[in-house]
């Protein structure tokens, strides 16, 4: 199913033409990718939802996502961005990928767990969508706004945050 996904996003990126916008649209798709990434840190050991795989390992499925899916999706969406219609343009794709997302919870290929359910995953499409948009033109406040979302969703879902986060990674990169 991965590989479909991929396949198809790879084929509509090369149908739109969107891989020459690839330099443009690279900030927005690299702060999408960390913050995926970030969400597969800090919730660790306290995932909301995740994928099943039946022939290749969750790891690589993860990594397929964050590095092969994602740059795809995000690609495509902001090479084909309109002037006019924006709010319709992103209401489409926050429906259709919540679309794909509940075929992909029927099909078990992800699955929920915590509290989450497809309706926060629609609003998590909506903020990735519109930050990612946002990203080129407002980086430092997308930013902010981005971990002010982070830290409302690790609330929310009383997702129990590392004491020693600092004290590790985080604080040798600083």
């Amino acid at each position: 199913m991965n590989i479909i996904v991929i396949t198809l996003l790879f084929l509509l990126n090369i149908r739109s033409r969107s891989f020459k916008q690839l330099k443009t649209h690279a900030p927005s798709i690299i702060y999408v990718m960390t913050f995926n990434m970030l969400y597969y840190y800090l919730c660790k050991h306290y995932l909301l939802w995740d994928f099943k795989a039946k022939f290749m390992s969750v790891r690589t499925v993860r990594a397929l996502h964050i590095f092969v899916c994602i740059p795809l999706l995000i690609l495509l969406y902001l090479a084909n961005f309109p002037k006019e219609n924006r709010v319709l343009y992103i209401t489409k794709w926050v429906i259709g990928s919540t679309i794909c997302e509940m075929f992909a919870v029927k099909q078990g290929v992800i699955f929920f767990k915590r509290g989450w359910h497809i309706g926060w995953s629609a609003m998590l499409y909506l903020k990735m969508y519109v930050y990612s948009y946002l990203f080129k033109q407002y980086k430092l406040l997308v930013i902010g706004l981005s971990f002010v979302t982070t830290g409302a969703a690790l609330k929310i879902f009383n997702v129990p945050v590392r004491r020693d986060i600092f004290n590790g990674p985080l604080r040798r990169f600083f």
